[in-house]
């Protein structure tokens, strides 16, 4: 059995998969699920060496759903992995002490750990930069934004109970099990005020008056409100994170809308100028003298 994989449905995403893979591999990852969403571009050529040295099983996935991509995955490959993360392909999963594997041998315990996002903007790039994602978007929103208080889960697949699980985000569990932070807390435990009133007030939906009318509001207000999550937890980000690169540049941004069009409603530019947060420099993952318009 291997011990940490990772799961993740993409669509015409060719420019990012190596880097991608790459990276996860340098933090102990050890396998890739990846569900091929009818792909009208090169991705699912340029990961073919991956997939002819076992590195990659790749599916082909015609169904929009991540849901069903959860479900598939855990009930075709449960028994594989001791682990397997539930990421997309703008999100990059580590840990700050090292290699993921020893981190998560902690929290064998449990069901599942779950990871917070640190959301990045555009570093101010109008078109898409040469190179990959990690050296070209340094700046990020503050570690305790509102909306770093979703992420993703990286879960015991034998433990999920997916005709109970509804989301990506956090699953269900068998016989009541919690999933836990990084500080094997109860991620909604010492939820702050702002998290709680926004969680209650956009817990229906995207798509209502309200919602959208919030949208607007929340521009002006963006540490306050996030109105894209009925749901959020306590912020920590201390042993692992997923950088979360949500809107890369305003090129990149318009090119997931037309992969979201079904969703128009939510990836519009007031999505954008929302995400499009930029007030940290975070160059972990930088090569040395990355500037990234310098911002300040």
């Amino acid at each position: 059995m291997r011990y940490l994989s990772v799961a993740s449905p993409f669509k015409d995403e060719g420019p990012y998969l190596v880097e991608w893979i790459e990276f996860h591999l340098s933090q102990g990852v050890e396998h890739f699920y990846l569900y091929n969403h009818n792909s009208s571009d090169d991705g699912p050529s340029t990961i073919q060496r991956y997939v002819d040295a076992g590195v990659v099983t790749l599916i082909h996935w015609d169904r929009d759903s991540k849901h069903g991509v959860v479900k598939h995955c855990i009930e075709n490959f449960k028994n594989d992995s001791h682990w397997i993360a539930f990421i997309d392909l703008d999100e990059f999963l580590y840990s700050t002490e090292g290699l993921l594997p020893k981190l998560l041998t902690e929290f064998e315990p449990y069901p599942a750990l779950f990871v917070h996002w640190l959301c990045f903007g555009s570093s101010r790039h109008i078109q898409k930069p040469a190179g990959g994602i990690l050296p070209n978007f340094l700046w990020r929103a503050d570690e305790k934004w509102l909306r770093n208080g979703q992420g993703k889960s990286i879960v015991n697949p034998r433990e999920v109970d997916t005709s109970k699980t509804r989301t990506v985000h956090r699953m269900s569990y068998f016989s009541g099990a919690r999933d836990v932070d990084e500080d094997m807390r109860f991620p909604d435990d010492g939820v702050g005020v702002a998290a709680r009133i926004s969680r209650l007030l956009f817990k229906s939906g995207h798509d209502t008056l309200w919602s959208r009318l919030a949208k607007r509001i929340a521009l002006w207000m963006p540490l306050l409100i996030d109105p894209y999550s009925g749901h959020h937890t306590r912020i920590t980000h201390r042993r692992i994170r997923i950088n979360h690169y949500i809107v890369k540049s305003e090129e990149e941004y318009f090119g997931k809308m037309k992969r979201m069009s079904r969703r128009p409603a939510k990836y519009n530019m007031v999505f954008f100028k929302y995400h499009d947060r930029n007030e940290v420099r975070d160059d972990r993952f930088a090569p040395p003298h990355s500037d990234s318009k310098g911002l300040s």
